[in-house]
């Protein structure tokens, strides 16, 4: 089984647009899988366009279940399919056991 964990960094902001204060533009996110032995990451960033005034919410006010939410919606199910594929794939060959040649203990 394969957990996945959203982190985020680097928001960009436009400090003022109209009455709005601190308008995110875009943030740099890693989503890091970890199964039973490893863990493995891959990074990006969404960038966001419009502002829905009816649903803006203050920077300081902004949870990190909300930014995971905005962040879904901002990546197509074919590129998070294709993200969490390639994690699991790097996971897969990490997982993979070792084929090592060792000389026999005997002449």
């Amino acid at each position: 089984m394969v957990d996945y964990a959203w982190t985020f960094s680097n928001c960009k902001v436009i400090q003022k647009m109209g009455d709005l204060e601190n308008v995110i533009k875009s943030v740099d996110w890693t989503l890091t899988a970890t199964d039973a032995t490893h863990s493995v990451s891959a990074s990006g960033t969404t960038e966001f366009s419009g502002v829905d005034l009816l649903q803006f919410v203050d920077f300081t006010s902004i949870t990190k279940d909300q930014m995971t939410d905005w962040v879904l919606s901002g990546i197509s199910d074919e590129d998070l399919k294709a993200v969490k594929e390639q994690l699991e794939n790097s996971l897969n060959e990490l997982n993979k056991p070792v084929l090592v040649q060792m000389p026999l203990p005997f002449n």
